[in-house]
C-alpha cells in the first residue's frame, strides 16, 4: 500500500502523450539524513516498486544504516533489488581530474562571453609548483646562503664547490639531515658526493617532508598547497570540495587585484585552501547531533598530524594516517563508542577510510586505515598525500574528544615528539582550546 500512490501517479503521467516514451526516475539525495525508521519505509517502497519507475538514491559512505523493510525479515538484496554504484570507484585515477576539469573549463568558457581575456584553462589558472619552486617561495634561498657562509674555512675546496652546485632546497636538506642525525654538514656533503645513489633515495623519501620545516614556527604561510593537481588531491573525489577550492582561489585572486588573464598565485591558492578547510570545520559542528564531538576529534587529530609534519627529523616522514588498535584498559563499551564516532566521522567526511591489509568487514572499524580528509590538510598543515600511518588506541581516539590536551601529548610522546607552542596563523582562533585545559 505504501507504493500505491506512486503507482497511480506514474501510471497517470505515462498515459499522457508527452510522457508515453519516457522513463521515470525518482532522485533521492542525502539518504543518510533519514531516521532509521524512515529508511525502512523507503526500503519497503523500493522493494515493492513497479517496473514503471526507478529510484536513484544518493547516500554518503556508511549512511545507509537500514537494509530491512518494515518487515524485519525482509532485506534489500543486491542485485535483485538494487545496484550499488560507488562514485569513488567510478572516478579513480585521473578520471575525477578529467571530469572536474571539464566542469571548470566549461565555466571559464561561459565567462569568456563577458570577459574575453579570461585565462584559457583551469590548469593555467592554477599552476603547479615544483618542490624547488615552493622552497624558493618559503625562503630557502636565504637559508642556503647562510649554510654556505657557515662552512668551516678548512673545508676541502671540492666539497665547497659541490655544496655550491646543489640547489638551495637540496643544500637545506643536508642541513636538515645533519640536525636529525647529529652529524656535521661537511661530513654529510662528503657522503653525498661519494654515494649519490643512496642520497637520491633519501631525497625521494624525505625532501617533500623537509618543506614543512623551512618556515617552522614563523608567521605567514608555512607550507604551500597550490596547483590544479594539488587541489584535485585535496578534494579527494568530492566535486563540491573542488569547486569550493577553485571559487575561493579566484575570490582571493580578484580581491588582491589579480587580472582575469593572470594565473592565481600560490599564496592566494593556499589561503583559499585554508579557508575552505576552516569553513568545512565550522559546518561540521552542525551536521549531526554529535557534530561537536566530530569537531573536537578533527581538531585533536589535526594538531597531532600537524606537529608530526613540522618535526619530521629523525622520524618516519609524512605520517598522516592512523589505524585503530586495542589497549589493555579498553572495554567493549568504549570500543562501541569509538566505532560510532568513526562511523559519523567517515559519513560526514571528517575522515576518509580505506581498506587495510586484511580481508575486511564493512562494520569492523579496526580493519580499515583512516586519514583526516585531505580538504583539511592546508588548515592543519600536514601532507595531503596518502603515506604512512601510526597506531591509535580506541581509548586515545575517545580521549581526543574528552581529554584532548592530555591525549594529544600522549600520542605525540609515543612518536617521540612534544607539542610545539606556536600554532600556524590560521589556527590562532583555537589557541585557548589547544593551550587551555581539557
Amino acid at each position: 500500500m505504501l507504493g500505491a500512490p506512486i503507482d497511480e501517479l506514474v501510471s497517470a503521467a505515462l498515459s499522457l502523450p508527452d510522457f508515453s516514451d519516457k522513463q521515470v526516475f525518482f532522485l533521492i539525495d542525502e539518504y543518510e539524513n533519514f531516521h532509521n525508521y524512515q529508511q525502512q519505509i523507503f526500503n519497503t517502497i523500493i522493494k515493492q516498486a513497479s517496473a514503471q519507475y526507478i529510484f536513484k538514491i544518493g547516500v554518503r559512505e556508511l549512511g545507509w544504516r537500514e537494509r530491512a523493510t518494515l518487515n524485519r525479515n525482509e532485506q534489500l538484496t543486491h542485485p535483485a533489488d538494487y545496484a550499488r554504484i560507488d562514485l569513488r570507484d567510478q572516478l579513480t585515477g585521473d578520471r575525477f581530474q578529467k571530469f572536474a576539469g571539464r566542469i571548470c573549463n566549461s565555466r571559464l568558457t561561459r565567462l569568456r562571453n563577458d570577459y574575453p581575456d579570461v585565462i584559457a584553462s583551469i590548469e593555467e589558472a592554477l599552476p603547479d609548483l615544483s618542490e624547488e619552486q615552493e622552497a624558493h617561495l618559503l625562503g630557502v634561498d636565504e637559508v642556503s646562503v647562510k649554510i654556505l657562509r657557515e662552512l668551516p674555512t678548512e673545508c676541502h675546496p671540492e666539497l665547497v664547490e659541490f655544496a655550491k652546485s646543489l640547489t638551495p632546497l637540496k643544500l637545506f636538506f643536508v642541513k636538515f639531515w645533519a640536525e636529525a642525525t647529529k652529524e656535521s654538514v661537511v661530513s654529510l656533503l662528503d657522503k653525498m658526493l661519494h654515494n649519490s645513489n643512496s642520497w637520491e633515495t633519501r631525497l625521494g623519501n624525505y625532501l617533500y617532508s623537509a618543506l614543512f620545516t623551512i618556515r617552522r614556527g614563523r608567521p605567514g604561510v608555512r607550507k604551500y598547497y597550490a596547483g590544479w593537481n594539488t587541489l584535485v588531491k585535496l578534494a579527494d573525489g568530492n566535486i563540491r570540495y573542488l569547486l569550493q577550492l577553485v571559487h575561493e582561489s579566484f575570490r582571493y585572486h580578484f580581491r588582491h587585484d589579480g587580472a582575469v588573464g593572470e594565473p592565481i598565485s600560490a599564496d592566494n591558492q593556499t589561503r583559499a585552501a585554508q579557508d575552505v578547510g576552516k569553513g568545512n570545520l565550522d559546518e561540521l559542528e552542525g551536521l549531526s547531533v554529535e557534530g561537536a564531538r566530530l569537531t573536537k576529534l578533527l581538531l585533536g587529530l589535526g594538531r597531532v598530524f600537524g606537529v608530526l609534519a613540522e618535526r619530521p627529523e629523525g622520524h618516519t616522514p609524512e605520517v598522516n594516517q592512523f589505524h585503530i588498535t586495542d589497549s589493555e584498559a579498553e572495554t567493549g563499551r568504549s570500543d562501541d563508542r569509538a566505532a560510532r564516532l568513526l562511523e559519523l566521522a567517515v559519513m560526514h567526511q571528517a575522515l576518509v577510510r580505506f581498506k587495510g591489509t586484511k580481508p575486511i568487514d564493512e562494520a569492523d572499524t579496526k580493519e580499515y586505515d583512516y586519514m583526516i580528509h585531505p580538504i583539511y590538510s592546508a588548515f592543519f598543515v600536514f601532507s595531503h598525500r596518502r603515506k604512512r600511518k601510526l597506531r591509535i588506541t580506541t581509548e586515545q581516539l575517545l580521549g581526543l574528544v574528552e581529554h584532548h590536551r592530555h591525549t594529544i601529548r600522549e600520542i605525540l610522546a609515543g612518536q617521540n615528539r612534544s607539542e610545539i607552542g606556536d600554532l600556524p596563523d590560521q589556527l590562532s582562533l583555537f589557541e585557548a582550546y589547544f593551550h587551555g585545559g581539557d
